[in-house]
């Protein structure tokens, strides 16, 4: 099965953003180099999309790493609309893929790009695979 060259350039940015260095002027541990990561699926509360960029918001944390899972996918516009509103970046999305699939992004991840495109919304894409799935590339 042939692997398109996308795919090898997703892996690729998902490499190279593993160094990213903290934003110029900051300390390491500073808040402006903080993002939530996983207060999506893990949020006990199940907060809407404008609870959670308003508790960011509260607490100083001026960035999200937005992770979810279908069912949050509905509300996935609401969610970058909110955080505009909240002054929250989205800095990144994380996707979850499988290159031994014939649909490696599967209808979760084309959704996830559609709304970026049409929210016209820049973010790191953090990809995830199951395990093993490198052997795919061997």
């Amino acid at each position: 099965m042939k692997r398109p060259i996308w795919l090898i350039g997703l892996v690729g940015i998902f490499l190279l953003g593993c160094r990213m260095p903290a934003r110029k002027g900051t300390a390491v541990f500073d808040k402006d180099n903080l993002l939530a990561w996983c207060i999506v699926p893990f949020d006990a509360l199940e907060r809407s999309p404008e609870q959670r960029a308003r508790m960011l918001q509260e607490l100083g944390i001026p960035a999200l790493a937005y992770d979810y899972r279908d069912a949050h996918l509905p509300s996935f516009p609401e969610e970058i609309r909110m955080l505009k509103d909240h002054q929250i970046e989205l800095r990144a999305v994380w996707l979850w893929t499988d290159p031994r699939e014939e649909d490696v992004l599967g209808a979760s991840g084309r959704r996830v790009f559609e709304v970026l495109d049409s929210t016209r919304t820049r973010a790191e894409i953090w990809v995830g695979m199951p395990e093993n799935a490198w052997a795919a590339f061997a």
